[in-house]
């Protein structure tokens, strides 16, 4: 019988609690030999909005759009330092779109068995519970979902791995 190797993906967007999440599922990774993936998400439909608002001008949607490429990069290459210090590989994944979309889209297509997410923010107003990503993600979601909260412990974990 073939071993199955179950795999984690953390979702990465340059926030402190996302920081604590990559922390967290590195470690998870580590002591349950799990396969380790990082999604970043460049939130384009956000930026065509803004655009079709007249907040942004198309010139400027190009410009943003390369610094939110750039960041993708920076933050997956910060999972990737911490997972390499550990010893556990990753597959980093940078996708476009929803983020919403983007992330259920991968965990269907990498058939993850965990979403790892960073504490969610407070909600501000009924309509940003109805239109967070992340609320939707941790209910609808196909697969179990760990919210990483406590951040001086998961530093307490990671460093001990």
């Amino acid at each position: 019988m073939m071993k199955i190797t179950p795999k984690i993906l953390v979702y990465i967007d340059g926030t402190e609690e996302a920081l604590t999440a990559m922390r967290y599922a590195v470690y998870m990774a580590k002591i349950h030999q799990m396969e380790l993936y990082g999604i970043h998400v460049i939130n384009t439909k956000a930026l065509n909005d803004l655009v079709n608002a007249k907040i942004f001008l198309q010139m400027e949607q190009a410009e943003y759009l390369n610094d939110m490429q750039a960041d993708a990069h920076k933050h997956l290459d910060e999972l990737i330092h911490l997972a390499e210090r550990k010893g556990v590989p990753v597959h980093p994944l940078i996708e476009e779109g929803d983020v919403y979309k983007e992330v259920m889209h991968a965990i269907k297509q990498e058939q993850v068995d965990i979403l790892v997410l960073g504490e969610l923010s407070p909600i501000r107003t009924r309509r940003d519970d109805q239109h967070n990503d992340m609320e939707r993600l941790v209910r609808n979601a196909p697969c179990s979902i760990f919210l990483v909260k406590d951040k001086k412990r998961v530093n307490h974990l990671y460093s001990s791995i």
